[in-house]
């Protein structure tokens, strides 16, 4: 029987990608918030290559979230952190009942599931953990304060979470993509987007299939000794 892997934000540009270069070799559970339609859309794409389950949670709520996973009877030896939300905003106009729900996507819903999964991970001497960061986690960005703020606490979580796990056989690592071709990317005019590709070095945005190309890497037996390790996928824009 395949191994199973959990996707949350499956929905997403990069979750999708994602799921479709899992579905020869895993059994998988996408997870979605809002988006229903497109996920089932999603699972009758990719049930002819692999068994679907479907898991809905909006992540704003820790306790709730890890209570709905098990309810959905996942057991998986992946996972893959990709949910997340940016609103960018001035800092002092921030809500901070919006900071604790982006926190709460980014980082303590899934450590949640994360603690419900972990003992059959040790127990099995073996599992992956992968979050889907940004570059903002490591260099900051203006207007981003909150989004970067989460990107930088999930990779602080991968770093500590690998060494208290490394000897149970579990390895856990991030990947830090830069600007990438995305609905995240609405946000930005054709002229802002047209000046920040000048300032990449590779004169382009990523691909969400190049993220998920990082992703599959860190999860594959050739990073079989990577751990706690954060992959820059920017273009040489942040070295």
């Amino acid at each position: 029987m395949k191994p199973q892997a959990l996707i949350t934000g499956a929905t997403g540009t990069i979750g999708e990608a994602l799921a479709e270069k899992l579905a020869e070799d895993y059994r998988l559970t996408l997870h979605y918030c809002a988006h229903k339609e497109k996920a089932e859309q999603l699972k009758e794409k990719l049930t002819p290559l692999t068994d679907i389950d479907l898991f809905q949670a909006d992540f704003f709520h820790p306790e709730e979230t890890a209570q709905k996973f098990l309810e959905a009877g996942c057991t998986p030896q992946l996972i893959v952190h990709c949910a997340g939300v940016a609103s960018p905003a001035l800092f002092q106009t921030e809500n901070p009942l919006r900071m604790g729900r982006e926190f709460n996507i980014a980082v303590a819903s899934p450590a949640a599931i994360i603690q419900k999964v972990l003992p059959g991970m040790i127990n099995e001497g073996e599992g992956k953990i992968i979050f889907v960061s940004s570059i903002w986690g490591e260099t900051g960005a203006s207007m981003e304060v909150t989004y970067s703020t989460c990107k930088a606490a999930q990779i602080g979580f991968v770093k500590a979470l690998a060494k208290e796990t490394a000897p149970s056989g579990i390895r856990v690592n991030a990947v830090t993509p830069g600007a990438v071709r995305s609905p995240m990317m609405d946000n930005y005019s054709h002229d802002e987007i047209a000046a920040l590709i000048e300032e990449i070095p590779a004169s382009r945005l990523a691909e969400p299939s190049e993220i998920a190309d990082c992703v599959i890497f860190l999860a594959g037996p050739a990073a079989s000794y990577v751990n706690g390790h954060v992959l820059r996928a920017n273009g040489a824009w942040y070295t």
